[in-house]
């Protein structure tokens, strides 16, 4: 398939001669290409094409989490963490993939979510966030301790003075 494209044949003519999207993208065809010969996304998909190329023809996380891109895929890809909670991701999935805390306040995750994720007071109070913010919607006393579970962070001093809520 590979000497169709050195022989010159465009993307076009390949899929007018019936070429599957996996024969394109062993061929060495560009998702770019592909697309613009009328390729699906999810033909794609199936033919091995990666999600950074359909990533940089435009494509939204959503749209490739839909036809079966997972977490790993799309997180390859350079897809932020806004756009992965945009595409249905839990702050709890990106967590478990290795979705940082400074990623995870990028994208405006609640505080009651990151919460529920498993951040602490205290890890959180660390990531920069002031003590009325871990306050707001807290009841009683919110322990600003760092767990033993959750590596320091060096980005700011954590101040152990626990909080109280009001």
């Amino acid at each position: 398939v590979g000497m169709m494209r050195d022989g010159g044949y465009t993307a076009v003519e390949m899929k007018q001669a019936s070429y599957d999207a996996k024969r394109l993208n062993d061929a060495g065809y560009m998702a770019q290409e592909a697309i613009e010969a009328g390729y699906t996304v999810a033909q794609m998909f199936t033919g091995g094409y990666n999600a950074s190329g359909l990533k940089q023809a435009g494509y939204t996380a959503a749209t490739l989490r839909e036809v079966g891109y997972d977490l790993n895929a799309l997180q390859g890809a350079f897809y932020s963490a806004v756009e992965l909670e945009e595409a249905g991701f839990t702050t709890q999935e990106l967590k478990e993939a290795g979705t940082s805390l400074v990623q995870l306040k990028a994208a405006g995750t609640p505080m009651k979510i990151l919460k529920e994720s498993g951040y602490t007071a205290g890890r959180l109070r660390q990531q920069g966030y002031t003590a009325a913010e871990l306050a707001l919607g807290s009841r009683g006393r919110v322990d600003l301790k760092v767990s033993e579970e959750e590596p320091p962070s060096d980005l700011m001093p954590m101040r152990g003075t626990p909080l109280i809520a009001t």
